[in-house]
């Protein structure tokens, strides 16, 4: 499993580059930082749970991938600690450029939490 250290401040931009048809599984360390100085693990024991919506567009109603911790493909853990999992099958998506947002769920209200850009690329042994 690869694993990403997050600087998280006020917003945070990661660029997923991933192949079509091949499992994603990588884990996340997010570590807060107060200007240079890091102020420790970002805490995610008062999130019931987590969701990453994949889309041509921003403004698009359509999602073209969605990785959802209600199904397992994220998980919370301690001390900063967060996962994807979503099998190859789940991955079958075009090949192309996409834009996502991942929300922390708190009950009924959505954080934005992680945003930037999916892209899926086309499995070079097919």
């Amino acid at each position: 499993m690869n694993i990403k250290e997050l600087d998280i401040r006020d917003s945070v931009n990661y660029d997923f580059i991933v192949n079509k048809n091949r499992t994603l599984e990588v884990e996340f360390i997010a570590e807060v930082c107060s200007g240079d100085t890091l102020a420790g693990r970002f805490e995610f024991s008062g999130y019931t749970g987590a969701i990453l919506e994949a889309k041509v567009r921003p403004q698009d109603d359509f999602v073209v991938l969605k990785i959802d911790s209600a199904d397992n493909e994220i998980q919370l853990l301690p001390n900063g600690i967060f996962t994807f999992n979503k099998s190859a099958s789940g991955m079958n998506v075009r090949a192309g450029e996409y834009v996502y947002d991942m929300y922390l769920i708190q009950g009924t209200i959505k954080r934005a939490f992680l945003g930037g850009k999916f892209i899926i690329i086309e499995d070079v042994t097919q």
